[in-house]
């Protein structure tokens, strides 16, 4: 198996000169973890809600959340993402992929094709995988404590 038949094509992208709460709110409305960072089309870098608690001002912790919304309008992704990334391609073998995501202790890894963002292949995606090969759809195939 590859890691083109799990990745998550077109994913949501962000550019390094949005700003912080943008990201954030991406991410909280499409459910997500990790943007690709891209620019004119090229991955410049990846950003996570890590990333941002860590390297978003502190000032952040002490304002309300109105005020640290205002805040983080004038940071922007490309002073917080994580530069040159860990990076796939489609052709990858997934249990390579899988090996990476655990070695580094990241949550996805971006999947570049000639330089260009094709998809994005998340640990979850890998999980999933791993639930269909043992036979089930992650759905609470397994016993339950009432069992």
């Amino acid at each position: 198996m590859f890691v083109r038949e799990r990745m998550t094509r077109h994913p949501l992208t962000v550019s390094p000169d949005a700003s912080v709460h943008k990201a954030q709110v991406l991410m909280c409305e499409g459910h997500v973890r990790q943007l690709p960072v891209v620019d004119h089309g090229r991955l410049v870098g990846i950003v996570s809600m890590g990333d941002i608690y860590r390297r978003a001002p502190l000032g952040t912790l002490v304002l309300d959340a109105r005020e640290a919304e205002q805040l983080l309008d004038h940071v922007l992704i490309g002073g917080v993402m994580t530069l040159q990334p860990e990076v796939v391609e489609p052709d990858t073998p997934l249990l390579d992929a899988a090996r990476r995501i655990l070695q580094r202790r990241i949550g996805a890894l971006p999947v570049v094709e000639q330089g260009q963002l094709v998809g994005i292949l998340t640990g979850s995606d890998v999980l999933q995988a791993l639930l269909s090969a043992l036979g089930t759809n992650g759905n609470g195939g397994g016993r339950s404590a009432r069992d």
